[in-house]
């Protein structure tokens, strides 16, 4: 059972409008996984993963462009995580995931029965460089989304887009500071279509850790 969040129950962002009558989210989860590690440096690791879930929250945008959280009905997803770790030398380390999965709407309603579940792309990817040297940590990564739709019926398709972040860290004992940089080449990733996310963007985070 997945409670719904209070900003899905009453945030307000503009183009996105929450919803207090929102039903928990019920369902099943499995995944089966493997990982091979033939050496120190290396670790190749598999899933299998699906889920089958009753009163779906999902967000929708309508054709207007504004967007809504809604309880959907039954919905599933089954697919394929692929994750590999390479360290090149105690210092330089890099990763690459893969997820792909299909999902579909189970709906009473024929126009959207067996359609794919908005928000949910089929294909993402995740790439991460890092270097670290004594307690200063330096990373690059890039992340990748495509073939997702807005909308319940799958009539509005979204465009799949590359984002780039950096970051470094210095940790001294049990506290760590930290910059991140979120898209760093400043590109122009559309929440729906003809609607902007923020371009680059600075994040300065503390922490401690017991």
């Amino acid at each position: 059972t997945r409670e719904p969040v209070f900003s899905e129950l009453y945030g307000s962002r503009g183009l996105i409008n929450g919803n207090s009558d929102l039903l928990p989210e019920t369902g099943v989860n499995a995944d089966v996984g493997l990982t091979y590690t033939p050496n120190a440096n290396y670790t190749l690791s598999a899933s299998l993963f699906g889920s089958w879930r009753d009163e779906l929250i999902v967000l929708e945008f309508d054709t207007r462009g504004i967007g809504s959280i809604k309880n959907s009905g039954k919905g599933n997803v089954l697919g394929l995580e692929l994750g590999n770790k390479l360290s090149l030398n105690k210092q330089l380390s890099v990763r690459f995931n893969a997820t792909y999965q299909r999902t579909e709407n189970n709906s009473a309603n024929p126009a959207l029965d067996k359609l794919q579940i908005p928000g949910e792309a089929r294909l993402t990817t995740h790439a991460r460089l890092q270097y670290q040297k004594a307690a200063i940590r330096t990373w690059v990564e890039s992340n990748y989304k495509s073939d997702f739709y807005y909308d319940l019926a799958n009539l509005l398709p979204g465009d799949a887009y590359w984002l780039h972040n950096a970051g470094v860290e210095y940790q001294w004992q049990a506290f760590s500071i930290g910059l991140t940089a979120n898209n760093i080449g400043d590109d122009s990733v559309e929440d729906f279509n003809g609607f902007p996310r923020p371009g680059r963007s600075y994040f300065l985070s503390l922490n401690y850790r017991l």
